[in-house]
């Protein structure tokens, strides 16, 4: 999985422990209120599929929720999103494609 998809789907299972020091849970709910803003929703995401931008927010915001949420834990998992958005913004990383489009079966 995709780790902004990963971030979002993580938004309910936090608790107050957090691996990266002095945290307090607003300042954890600021970040997942971000992530969530920003992950292209269902009806949203033929529309902004492509939009390097917005692309790239999404990546950032997911990246700065791991690494609240995990710490040095998730060091991949972070880097990863973060050269994930700079090739969106570099214009060297394209849209896969629809998630529900070339699915076998209905």
């Amino acid at each position: 999985a995709d780790g902004a998809q990963r971030a979002s789907k993580q938004d309910n299972a936090h608790c107050c422990q957090f691996l990266m020091e002095g945290l307090n849970d607003d300042q954890l709910q600021l970040a997942e209120t971000l992530q969530r803003q920003l992950a292209i929703k269902e009806r949203d995401w033929h529309r902004l599929k492509s939009d390097r931008h917005r692309r790239a927010a999404e990546q950032l915001s997911a990246a700065l929720l791991l690494l609240m949420r995990s710490g040095s834990q998730a060091d991949g998992d972070v880097l990863a999103l973060l050269e994930s958005a700079q090739r969106w913004i570099k214009r060297e990383q394209r849209d896969p494609g629809c998630p529900d489009h070339g699915r076998g079966g209905a």
